[in-house]
């Protein structure tokens, strides 16, 4: 009972740490190992690397935004768990620390310019942290608000920050044509959505749990359609210019259609069962 006490008490310590140092490394290789290395040393920013790659799928500027939010609210759930351990396993601790490992992993090879492997590394993330939610103990209310959210609202968006990646990749492989991105970037909306719906339908603690991460995938598809919509960063991209407007309209017509769709399903997910309960 001793030994079990002493493991659970070090469960927070490790959380802690590793968001700790996967933040680290997601800040160095964001900056250029905090300016120890020049520009033209292979190194490169999010935001280089975001004007240098683009694909059908790359988001309007501001969707990056969200990130701060994620590492904020994130940091109140490390805090958090300090004081309540009860509100994670060590199953869940596991794949916390896969996705941070994952995602510390991911930052030096976006940075470098290893468009697959860090499309890989952010499949790491987005599988980790589906299955933690998946896993979480159902819990209180505060539970949910200063742990479980931002765990959910991380999941979302790395599920559709992955896809992109796979975009970026597909779109500079000499094997993938104009209309194959096209193809691609609709399935990939398509895809996007589908993790949503599904996320709602196998929550554990009810389908409202999952509206965090039906948030951010809604935020990265209303993203990706104001780009296309008054483009910028995706003007440089040749698949733009090479499917025409007619192309471009009818992907930006399936975004909404899927925007409205993720919005429709936790309605439905939600609000319906609650009417029918309350009405019982």
């Amino acid at each position: 009972s001793e030994h079990r006490s002493r493991m659970a008490g070090s469960l927070p310590a490790l959380a802690f740490g590793a968001f700790l140092v996967q933040t680290t490394l997601v800040f160095a290789g964001n900056s250029r190992l905090f300016g120890i290395l020049n520009e033209g040393s292979g190194w490169y920013t999010n935001i280089e690397m975001a004007v240098r790659y683009t694909s059908l799928v790359t988001p309007a500027k501001w969707a990056f935004a969200i990130w701060g939010v994620i590492y904020l609210w994130e940091t109140v759930a490390m805090v958090y768990l300090a004081f309540y351990p009860a509100v994670s396993t060590w199953s869940t601790l596991c794949l916390w620390l896969a996705a941070n490992a994952f995602q510390a992993l991911w930052a030096p090879l976006f940075a470098t310019e290893k468009l697959l492997l860090s499309a890989l590394a952010l499949g790491g993330i987005a599988l980790s942290l589906v299955a933690l939610v998946l896993t979480l103990p159902v819990g209180s209310i505060l539970d949910y608000f200063c742990f479980a959210a931002p765990l959910w609202l991380h999941a979302g968006w790395v599920v559709a920050a992955s896809l992109v990646n796979l975009n970026l990749a597909a779109a500079y492989s000499a094997a993938i044509g104009s209309a194959a991105q096209l193809a691609f970037a609709a399935a990939s909306a398509y895809a996007a959505s589908l993790v949503g719906v599904a996320l709602l339908a196998l929550a554990p603690s009810g389908a409202a749990s999952a509206l965090p991460a039906l948030f951010s995938l809604g935020w990265a598809l209303a993203a990706i359609r104001s780009e296309i919509r008054a483009p910028d960063q995706i003007k440089a991209s040749i698949a733009y210019a090479d499917i025409g407007e007619v192309g471009r309209q009818a992907l930006e017509i399936t975004l909404r259609a899927l925007i409205f769709t993720l919005a429709i399903a936790s309605a439905a997910f939600v609000i319906v069962p609650a009417t029918r309960e309350a009405l019982a």
